[in-house]
Parts: C-alpha cells; sequence; structure tokens
C-alpha cells in the first residue's frame, strides 16, 4: 500500500514516460514527522484504544489492533480514520489516504459466518452502487499495451458514467475479517499505476508497509 499523493506522483511520471524516483533513507526529522503525523490521525478519530502507531522509516503508519489491519497514510495527502455506523470500533474501520480524486482505502470488519472473499466483494459492490448509482463496471485499457496482472483476490472495477476516475475494489476474507481496499486514480493511467502496485493489494494492508514482499511470511 502506498499514499495517495505517490499514486498522483506515478501517474504523472507514467504520463511523462519515466519512472518513479526511488526512495532514499528518511532523515531524523521525516521519521518524526511520519510519527506526528500519523499520531494526530489517530487523535482525530479519538481511536487510540484501537489504533496504535507503528509508524517506521518516515512512513505514518497506524494498525487497527483488533484485525491487525496496516494504514499507511502521506504526508502530503489528506488521512483520517473513521469507524461504520451500527458497528462496534473493535469490528470494524477504515482508513482513507485521499489527494483530490486520486488515493486509497483500507478497510476491514468482522465477516459474517459463511462469507466468502467472492461474496464479500459483491456487498462492498452493490453497497458503493446503492450511495452512488452513477458508477458501472469499468473494463480500463492500459495504454502501454500488454495484459495487467491477474489479481490474487476477487476484485471489481467501477467508473462513474462519462469516465474519469477509476475505483478498483480488492477483498478477502481472513480469519474472520474481511479485509477490503480500495484504489481511486486517474482512469487514464489505472492499468499501468495498478500493474505497479501489485496484482495483491490486500497483502500490502496485512503486513507493515516497510516489510518488503520478498520478506512477507506465506500467507
Amino acid at each position: 500500500m502506498r499514499g495517495a499523493a505517490w499514486i498522483a506522483g506515478l501517474a504523472l511520471a507514467v504520463a511523462a514516460g519515466r519512472a518513479p524516483a526511488q526512495p532514499r533513507p528518511p532523515t531524523p526529522e521525516e521519521s518524526a514527522k511520519g510519527h506526528a503525523t500519523a499520531q494526530a490521525i489517530i487523535d482525530a478519530a479519538g481511536a487510540a484504544d484501537v489504533f496504535a502507531n507503528e509508524s517506521r522509516d518516515g512512513a505514518p503508519v497506524a494498525r487497527h489492533k483488533p484485525s491487525g489491519l496496516y494504514c499507511l497514510f502521506s504526508l502530503e495527502g489528506k488521512g483520517s480514520i473513521r469507524f461504520v455506523e451500527g458497528l462496534a470500533r473493535e469490528d470494524a474501520a477504515v482508513c482513507e489516504n485521499l489527494s483530490g480524486a486520486l488515493g486509497k482505502v483500507a478497510a476491514v470488519r468482522r465477516a459474517p459466518a459463511g462469507a466468502t472473499s467472492a461474496s464479500e466483494l459483491d456487498s462492498r459492490v452493490a453497497e458503493l452502487r446503492k450511495n452512488r448509482p452513477e458508477l458501472r463496471p469499468a473494463s480500463p485499457r492500459n495504454p502501454l499495451g500488454g495484459p495487467r496482472r491477474t489479481p490474487r483476490d476477487p476484485q471489481a472495477l467501477l467508473a462513474p458514467v462519462g469516465g474519469g476516475v477509476i475505483i478498483q475494489i480488492t477483498v478477502r476474507v481472513k480469519d474472520g475479517w474481511t479485509y477490503e481496499t480500495r484504489m481511486l486514480t486517474d482512469a487514464r493511467y489505472y492499468a499501468v499505476v495498478a500493474d505497479m502496485l501489485g496484482p495483491d493489494p490486500i497483502s500490502d494492508v496485512l503486513h507493515h508497509p516497510a516489510l518488503p514482499p520478498s520478506k512477507r511470511p506465506p500467507e
């Protein structure tokens, strides 16, 4: 999982035909800023009882303690934590990291008995389209050519009538929880951004962002 500003920068880099800059080690000041940013988001939501500040390497990171969901925030974007109306804060939470129309959302809630990743994806899509009836299934093309990598988990793509922004929804049911990620990005660059971010966005919220995929334990 990466921040909204990184996604926006990636889209712009792709548009300009260049790769995004590689990260450098953070300075002590940047590390302190990352920790302070995450703590401010936790405090603003009154969420210290269920979220822990696990910022590292300058990246603002909060973890939902009951579910283990990791939320990576951007230093430049608009980050927030909120809870789901009608559900206990221990049982459901949403992290939003938005910058204009670009961003990422990570969410978790207790899975209903007998739920599967596919059935929970259908439920999330129906819920979203109920609140936003202008959304329709989307099939974006890769402007650089070539097929997209097949996602590991059930995934849906939605876009408003007329296009503009693509919403990618990915869901996995694991250990009694439903983990969900949503990516919002410019439809022109969606296929490239999604491919560079990888086919396993759920794994990104199950592990600390500082842990590279090659060092993650088997799931």
